[in-house]
């Protein structure tokens, strides 16, 4: 099944396109990696796909909806059912704690209190997180933010996750706890994900290789 189509899409902010022409398919269940350098395009392009930017021409299906006829309102329905969105730099709410972050999908879902506690719960627990609970985002390490980041956008067991240089910030042991996290969320939910880096050694190895240059996509 596929999942997202772009078609010769540009964009550009003001007259000047950081996207040019760009060609991709994502199916189910695949991992594809976007390398690039700062600069090159990469969070404009994962912006596009989680229909939090549009598109100046070109062809942009998501899970099935052509972004052109999405209205605002539709495309944010859209990308809380069906997308998980990790951002480059750290978006927790500061003056919710830990689990009311993590269970803040699930509550604008409609999904009772009860439930969606006991979901985030147990993949604290999972991830032996569970004793950052109660705490505030200024209380935790930069790992410990973008763990529970993945947490968050894995909780409503999305199709397609979309990761921006996820490991940017963190050091070679967060970096391999993180990668730990999207292989055993990828296995068990099926989950397809876009991932950013500036190095490949800082994506997931088996998975589908672009260069991003110059706002020009090719396969590597």
């Amino acid at each position: 099944m596929v999942l997202t189509i772009l078609r010769d899409v540009w964009k550009s902010y003001n007259s000047n396109y950081v996207l040019r022409g760009i060609n991709l398919v994502v199916d189910e269940g695949d991992i594809v990696g976007i390398i690039g350098r700062s600069g090159s395009g990469k969070t404009t392009l994962i912006k596009l796909i989680g229909l939090l930017e549009r598109i100046d021409r070109g062809e942009l299906i998501v899970l099935g909806r052509d972004s052109k006829g999405l209205t605002d309102s539709e495309a944010s329905s859209l990308r809380l059912k069906e997308l998980g969105i990790i951002p480059q730099t750290f978006n927790l709410i500061p003056y919710l704690t830990v689990l009311e972050n993590i269970t803040l999908p699930l509550y604008l879902l409609g999904i009772k209190k009860s439930v969606r506690e006991s979901i985030a719960l147990e993949l604290l627990r999972r991830f032996d997180l569970q004793h950052l609970t109660s705490k505030y985002p200024h209380e935790l390490s930069s790992g410990e933010q973008q763990r529970v980041l993945i947490i968050r956008a894995f909780i409503n067991k999305p199709k397609l996750v979309l990761a921006d240089e996820p490991t940017a910030y963190l050091d070679f042991e967060n970096s391999e706890l993180v990668y730990a996290m999207f292989k055993e969320f990828i296995s068990e939910f099926k989950t397809s994900i876009v991932i950013t880096a500036t190095n490949a050694n800082d994506i997931l190895v088996n998975c589908r290789k672009y260069l991003l240059s110059n706002g020009v996509l090719t396969s590597i």
